[in-house]
């Protein structure tokens, strides 16, 4: 079994992190390495996401920004780095000169693929749905694949062939729709300044709706998103196949 291709994006991500405590050293920085929350910065072709690890003592930085290198990955030029963003928020630049080291990555993408199952083989996670990191759920949709495949699997009864092809009908129109959702938010958080960008900004300023530019406050998306019951995703869909067959039986009884 053998999808498309990955393609590159155009875009690449430097991930880094940096010690809290260096960050508390500077008064611009503090309430970054003291208050849990997301932080962005966004700009024209690129954005900054930050957050707290391991219980407060790490700050995770991720840029996100054009690409215009001829490796995969490797270490950063920190110089580098640092120029692509010297005329964004003082605040920013201050934080991107604490930076030691950083490793950068080419985002690839790929075409959906048609089908995750054949004969006793079924794929999951990155093989068969790699999501680009705007939605932030690659790892989680391989956890809920895991999750689906691994309830299937314990039912008595249920034989690979149907197990497998249940797996797929579950999850695939979720991962679908995540997937084409991250890359869309790409181009809502990169857009150029102008008309749009400053739409774009004033609905930040309001309160969230359904459509709002940043998808986990959407109060619509937000819920489907995070509230995923494997259980019940299950329980569904047998529940449907048990229909499915039994009207069969019933129709075969009929035909006899």
């Amino acid at each position: 079994m053998q999808g498309p291709p990955p393609h590159l994006t155009g875009d690449l991500a430097y991930r880094i992190v940096v010690k809290a405590s260096d960050m508390k050293a500077h008064p611009g920085l503090r309430d970054l390495a003291e208050k849990p929350a997301i932080n962005y910065w966004l700009g024209p072709s690129a954005h900054v996401v930050c957050y707290l690890l391991r219980s407060g003592d790490l700050y995770n930085v991720v840029l996100l920004c054009p690409d215009d290198h001829r490796t995969d990955t490797a270490q950063a030029d920190l110089q580098e780095m640092r120029a692509i963003f010297k005329e964004w928020d003082p605040k920013l630049r201050i934080l991107l000169g604490l930076v030691q080291e950083s490793s950068r990555w080419r985002l690839q993408d790929s075409e959906e693929m048609g089908t995750w199952v054949r004969g006793k083989f079924a794929l999951l996670g990155d093989a068969c749905h790699a999501s680009l990191p705007y939605l932030a759920q690659g790892a989680a949709l391989a956890i809920e694949d895991g999750a689906v495949l691994g309830q299937l699997l314990s039912i008595d009864g249920l034989n690979i062939s149907t197990t497998l092809s249940t797996y797929e009908s579950i999850r695939k129109a979720r991962t679908t729709r995540i997937v084409k959702g991250s890359a869309a938010l790409r181009d809502v958080l990169h857009l150029p300044d102008g008309r749009e960008q400053r739409e774009r900004d004033k609905d930040f300023s309001s309160e969230p709706f359904e459509g709002y530019p940043n998808r986990w406050a959407d109060p619509v998306f937000q819920p489907w998103l995070f509230d995923y019951d494997v259980q019940k995703e299950v329980d569904k869909a047998l529940s449907a196949l048990n229909t499915d067959r039994n009207e069969m039986r019933a129709s075969a009884a009929a035909s006899a």
